[in-house]
């Protein structure tokens, strides 16, 4: 057998990552990458061997050109497992979903029919019984669901996607959506607002503004804590100021050791609602394994960040 010449120059080095580079310019024939595995197939290095075999093996699989192997026959145990690996992935069920433009997409693999289920929701109501509302999904097992939608898909292993749009009478309703196959399932809420809300988590504050970006006063906010214990407590609620601002953190209880999560809820009367969650300020130390915030250098930190707004914004104007 020769010796590589090409490995020499680094050649199979440019032609290994030609070939990888193209899986992303190439699409959809992906020639360059067909044309430098036949060139370098019977490289005799084991090294670059398999790594264009693994070139091709993705190949083949996008192509679904893949043929049922009979793993037991297989005597390498590498190879073995990396078949079974493979077979695993490809035959495992895949079900989610995204809210996007008033729509469900929805993307499955390997199941045959898909249930969409939409519960009405009063959300103060559901928030103050389950803030963490995501980890609290299965309370709505025993709900009867206000919109029900069975159909039957393809059973393909290569992963499909549908859009189903959400029907108009709960296009302006909170809802959570639940989508389901025979042995999956997931879960997601839909709020119907005209709220835009952004959190600082290192000043404890949350801001509401409407679509034009003008601060919302007079805004609800309730906000619950996750322990560091597990435990889910009621921390504070109030009202947005004039800049539409209302700040969750700012107690003075032993409440202010230990936490490990906020989850807020924000109520306008007109645009809606809609749930945050978010960590509480980074500026926190650990004393004995337990979480404590560093209340007076957070609010050093604020009383920091109010000067230089200051600076900025109210001095440039005198």
């Amino acid at each position: 057998m020769n010796s590589p010449k090409s490995s020499t120059n680094l050649q199979i080095q440019y032609d290994y990552i030609a070939a990888y580079l193209d899986f992303y310019v190439g699409y959809p024939d992906f020639k360059m990458a067909k044309e430098i595995y036949q060139k370098n197939k019977n490289f005799p290095l084991a090294h670059w061997n398999e790594l264009f075999e693994d070139l091709n093996d993705q190949l083949f699989e996008y192509e679904e050109k893949e043929k049922c192997i009979d793993i037991d026959s297989i005597l390498d145990i590498e190879k073995k497992n990396k078949q079974q690996t493979k077979k695993l992935i490809k035959q495992d069920t895949k079900l989610q979903f995204s809210v996007e433009n008033k729509s469900l997409k929805i993307t499955y693999a390997n199941i045959s029919s898909i249930t969409v289920k939409f519960y009405l929701i009063d959300i103060e109501i559901l928030f103050s019984r389950t803030p963490f509302i995501k980890q609290g999904s299965d309370d709505f097992s025993f709900v009867q669901p206000n919109y029900v939608k069975d159909f039957f898909v393809e059973n393909f292993t290569r992963e499909q996607e549908i859009v189903l749009p959400i029907p108009e009478e709960f296009c302006n309703k909170n809802l959570f959506i639940e989508v389901s196959s025979q042995s999956k399932k997931c879960f997601e809420t839909y709020f119907a607002n005209n709220l835009k809300v952004t959190i600082s988590e290192n000043l404890g504050e949350v801001k509401a503004v409407d679509n034009n970006f003008k601060p919302l006063n007079k805004v609800y906010i309730k906000c619950f804590a996750k322990m560091t214990d597990g435990t889910v407590k009621f921390y504070k609620d109030g009202y947005t100021d004039l800049r539409g601002r209302f700040n969750f953190i700012g107690l003075n209880t032993d409440q202010l050791k230990s936490l490990k999560r906020f989850s807020i809820l924000v109520l306008h009367p007109e645009l809606g609602s809609i749930i945050k969650e978010c960590n509480p300020p980074s500026n926190i130390t650990k004393e004995a394994d337990v979480k404590v915030v560093d209340y007076d250098g957070l609010q050093q930190h604020r009383q920091h960040m109010k000067q230089l707004w200051r600076a900025t914004n109210i001095q440039k104007k005198i």
